[in-house]
């Protein structure tokens, strides 16, 4: 099996009446599995091009959007507080019926580097239409082993512990006169959901290639082995430039729980010949349905050519 491309489903030069059309991040969770309705959480740019959170609804049987909203009932903190500047979404969990775990990645502005980033939380109890922050600050920030940032979690639920993978930045690389964050995955566990310490981080990927920055973890069960799919990046020219921009890759875990690479032509996704995906591949986020997987991700300019969609085939 491998994953096979259906297109772009959002295109958000058509929905997004902003000057700089983007729709980043995909974070789909299921609606309801009989009809195969999804709900997917992106990420767009307001007029002032900070980063704002909405969704739509998109019917997987009839290849159809249904519904669009782009006020989720989260507005940017307090000046001074971490998510000032932007909130992107990054993991969504279904805890009940009608209630939901947001976590997203707040920015604020700095400096002497670009931004600041940190991971924050909202809850829902009406089955994701609106949502409310947990909390005025992170759940989960800097700390004195992880000075610079932390951002982009992906949550996942195994009986009664919760696991986080989680982008940890490691420095700051200047490239072409200006900054670009390097940083590896990392992942802690927690008995509850709303409390994270960096108590005994345990690194994924990392400084086997120190040029390389990885992001957006997720885990999936197959025939009782699990895998992680990913994307990474080179941490410089990478905005334009498709032999160091976002690709996507695969690791199984072997029996000592260690992660080991897998055939990225059998088990990766990679790039178009031409197209909306022809520059990137970035921000994988994959959800089982009816035991089929399905991978929203985004393509050229970070969501700018839209979400599309790959099954596992």
């Amino acid at each position: 099996m491998v994953w096979v491309k259906k297109g772009v489903i959002f295109d958000p030069k058509q929905h997004i009446p902003f000057p700089d059309p983007i729709a980043q991040l995909p974070t789909p969770f299921l609606l309801n599995e009989e009809t195969e309705l999804i709900r997917i959480y992106f990420s767009y740019r307001n007029q002032f091009g900070q980063s704002q959170i909405g969704f739509f609804d998109y019917e997987m049987l009839h290849k159809n959007l249904i519904n669009l909203n782009l006020n989720i009932g989260l507005k940017f903190g307090e000046i001074g507080c971490f998510d000032d500047s932007g909130l992107m979404p990054s993991s969504i969990v279904k805890i009940s019926a009608t209630s939901l775990l947001l976590f997203y990645t707040g920015w604020t502005t700095a400096k002497t580097v670009p931004y600041k980033l940190a991971i924050g939380l909202a809850e829902s109890s009406d089955n994701g239409i609106t949502f409310k922050k947990h909390s005025i600050g992170p759940i989960l920030s800097t700390s004195p082993e992880e000075p610079y940032f932390t951002c982009s979690p992906r949550v996942f639920k195994d009986k009664n512990e919760w696991r986080m993978f989680y982008v940890s930045c490691r420095c700051w690389g200047k490239a072409a006169s200006k900054y670009e964050p390097v940083y590896i995955l990392r992942t802690i566990e927690s008995k509850n959901p709303h409390v994270w310490t960096h108590s005994k981080p345990e690194n994924v990927l990392h400084a086997n290639e120190p040029n390389t920055a990885y992001t957006s973890a997720n885990l999936v069960e197959i025939d009782d082995q699990t895998y992680m799919w990913y994307c990474k990046r080179s941490i410089s020219d990478f905005r334009n430039n498709p032999k160091n921009s976002y690709t996507i890759e695969c690791m199984k875990q072997n029996e000592q729980y260690k992660w080991e690479s897998l055939n990225k032509r059998d088990f990766g996704l990679s790039t178009s010949n031409e197209g909306w995906d022809s520059q990137m591949v970035a921000y994988p986020y994959i959800i089982k349905i009816r035991d089929r997987l399905c991978l929203f991700y985004n393509g050229n300019g970070f969501g700018r050519s839209g979400i599309g969609l790959a099954l596992w085939e």
